[in-house]
This record gives C-alpha cells, sequence and structure tokens, in this order.
C-alpha cells in the first residue's frame, strides 16, 4: 500500500464501506502538470467534504472523470482501481 506526503488527500467517504481502500489522490502529481484553476472551483470545490465524489460521478464524466476519461488520462476501470484505492483504511 502507498504511503501519504504533505499535500496528499486521502478520501474515504465511500471507499471502505464498499469494501475498497481509501482513495489517495496525490495532489503533487497533479501540480506538476496543471495550474490550480484547471480544477478549482469548477470541478472541485476546496472545502473538506464538499465535493460528493461517486463511481457514477466519475463514470458520468464528473470530478476525476472530467479528466481521466482514457484519452486525456487512464480511464477509471477495474484494471486501473488501485492506481487511486492505495492507501490502508481507518
Amino acid at each position: 500500500m502507498a504511503t501519504t506526503v504533505l499535500g496528499d488527500i486521502v478520501m474515504n467517504r465511500r471507499s471502505t464501506q464498499a469494501g475498497m481502500s481509501p482513495v489517495l489522490f496525490r495532489h503533487w502529481q497533479h501540480r506538476t502538470r496543471y495550474k490550480c484553476f484547471v480544477c478549482h472551483p469548477d470541478m472541485f470545490e476546496m472545502r473538506a467534504a464538499a465535493n460528493d465524489i461517486s463511481l457514477d460521478a466519475i463514470r458520468g464524466g464528473r470530478f476525476c472523470g472530467t479528466c481521466h476519461d482514457g484519452t486525456t488520462a487512464f480511464a477509471v476501470g477495474f484494471d486501473t482501481c488501485r492506481t487511486c484505492h492505495s492507501v490502508e483504511g481507518p
């Protein structure tokens, strides 16, 4: 399992309840390529627990799914789930 570094965001609103590891969003990796305004505030509100992110929303092209569509960035699917669901739960 992955370890976190300063700036990483661990999201676990639904993950452990669904039997998955929490999501580890590596904020620094995205910041090396994009400016803040690319994602904030249109895709993600900058307030803890403000974004009701679900797999259905992502697959519908919202939140992470805006870019993780298989063209801009890797697609979200069973073969890539551990890419994000990669930290130990509580």
